[in-house]
């Protein structure tokens, strides 16, 4: 009995070999530059980890399989699908459309069934639609992933592992009151940056994947101090990590005080550059 114990319990952590290629990998993923939007070696070795314990492959975990959080897990619709799915159970969908989500699921082993709804009615009580938002634009998979989400922790927490549908944590996070500080500090005025009463426990709408990968470009583009103002100021104001969970009314703030950054840079290398061509003409006018 106890050797069967010791048994299971070193399965539950990766031996020295799995780390090693783990570290290798998440060395190679943070210096290819695909993968900004989880951060660097730490936060990939994290997600690497997840994915061994969920048995899903490394790389499709890092390529938008797997999230985390603030230390809480979210997966992809897809992926909890395919948990489900690969563990012998049944899922059915009884009626799915832009109103009301319904599925019915059977567990393999057991034949235990539950059938569990999530409406656009629920959504709106839970405040998760937004103007412009992908409930907006995707109501029918966003009811889908939240009602498998739900019928996931009910019938088939075993194989999912505790693990929240995408976007459930993200869109938990309250909003903080803006602080202009960090701008402060590198004199670029603040003035059309919206300024939010704190709201507790009101769900907010993050940045899309898209959005994210677009403002880190841009965050590459200016100097190290600044993007350490940015990061700095994300995570004293928002209690994030990750530019990920940026807040969607903040979107256009951060990318436009980037660009002027970025344009206030271009025009003192400009001026430089006329100086230095000036001070040569005089130098060579002096030769002469």
């Amino acid at each position: 009995m106890t050797n069967e114990i010791s048994c299971i319990q070193s399965n539950l952590l990766p031996n020295q070999h799995e780390m090693q290629v783990f570290q290798i990998m998440a060395k190679q993923s943070a210096a290819s530059g695909f993968y900004k939007s989880i951060g660097g070696e730490a936060q990939i070795m994290s997600i690497l980890l997840v994915a061994r314990e969920l048995s899903i492959p490394p790389m499709l975990a890092l390529s938008g399989g797997v999230w985390n959080i603030n230390g809480k897990l979210e997966i992809s619709a897809r992926m909890m699908n395919t948990l489900i799915r690969r563990n012998g159970h049944s899922l059915q969908i009884i009626e799915s459309n832009d109103k009301i989500c319904t599925i019915e699921g059977k567990r393999k082993d057991n034949g235990d069934c539950f059938r569990t709804t999530f409406t656009i009615e629920d959504a709106q009580k839970a405040g998760l639609i937004r103007s412009g938002g992908n409930w907006t634009k995707y109501p029918t998979d966003m009811l889908f992933a939240r009602a498998l989400s739900r019928l996931a922790r009910q019938l088939f927490s075993d194989c999912v592992a505790g693990c929240y549908v995408e976007g459930e944590i993200r869109d938990s996070f309250c909003e903080e009151k803006l602080q202009p500080s960090a701008y402060e500090e590198i004199n670029i005025p603040i003035n059309d940056i919206p300024v939010q009463e704190k709201v507790i426990q009101e769900p907010i709408e993050v940045i899309s994947k898209e959005q994210c990968d677009v403002l880190l470009d841009k965050i590459s583009g200016v100097n190290s101090d600044y993007a350490k103002l940015l990061y700095k100021h994300a995570k004293t104001n928002f209690g994030i990590t990750s530019m990920s969970l940026l807040p969607q009314t903040q979107y256009d703030a951060f990318c436009n005080l980037v660009e002027r950054a970025l344009a206030k840079e271009r025009s003192e290398k400009e001026e430089k550059m006329k100086i230095q061509t000036v001070s040569e003409e005089r130098t060579s006018e002096e030769v002469q």
